[in-house]
């Protein structure tokens, strides 16, 4: 690794980390994508040198200094990539977009971390699903006539928004076909290039399916369900 480069760690998905993944690929940053197992996260959880608010994803800058909390991580490296607006009130609006996104983020462990038979997936599942066309109408009316929610190239609201809606399809195949406009700001997404190779060599989460979500099924591997025991 180089002087230079920056080190993102997170767990084994996506989720809160896409975000940050998607704008570095955009803007060709060199990074190191550190994936910490499942079995090894509750001896790093809590290691200041890693994890200093006990959560991840973290990045550790070229000066060895940890920066902790998704939000700040992203609006670095926004500021990075040179797509985070110079002028505070669009600044203020993409901000507004992501924190937007943000709020949508129960979408994550719909699919990463709540077993699908569970009281609490079913629960959180029929009340997103039921609130989405509001928001998809909340978001198309952000997006308006322009190209991206940046205008002609897109800012770090774009790349969060893109992941909220990506991981409904995951989840939902049909979830944003009311919403044709945004199914088609989607493709422009996929269009750029880095971001089109990007998409194309992550890697795909596990499938949803009877036994549980991605998460779940990482978890399982790692600790007895019935007792709540570690295995070793």
């Amino acid at each position: 690794m180089s002087d230079s480069q920056l080190t993102l760690y997170y767990l084994p998905f996506r989720a809160r980390a896409e975000a940050i993944r998607m704008i570095l690929e955009y803007a060709g940053i060199q990074y190191q994508d550190v994936t910490v197992p499942m079995k090894d996260w509750m001896g790093i959880k809590g290691n200041t040198e890693i994890a200093p608010f006990d959560q991840l994803p973290s990045m550790r800058l070229p000066s060895g200094e940890i920066i902790a909390e998704t939000g700040a991580i992203v609006r670095l490296v926004a500021k990075l990539a040179k797509i985070y607006p110079e002028d505070p009130f669009v600044a203020a609006r993409a901000d507004m977009v992501y924190e937007f996104a943000v709020e949508l983020n129960v979408i994550n462990p719909l699919l990463n971390f709540w077993p699908i038979h569970s009281e609490a997936w079913q629960t959180n599942y029929a009340s997103f699903f039921q609130n989405l066309p509001r928001n998809l109408n909340i978001i198309q009316g952000m997006l308006g006539d322009q190209a991206f929610f940046g205008g002609p190239t897109p800012h770090h609201g774009d790349f969060a928004i893109f992941h909220i809606l990506d991981t409904c399809l995951t989840v939902k195949e049909d979830s944003v076909n009311s919403h044709p406009a945004l199914l088609a700001y989607m493709e422009r997404v996929r269009s750029i290039p880095a971001i089109g190779i990007y998409l194309q060599k992550r890697a795909d989460p596990v499938s949803l399916g009877m036994a549980g979500s991605f998460m779940q099924v990482e978890v399982a591997k790692v600790f007895d369900n019935s007792t709540g025991a570690l295995h070793h």
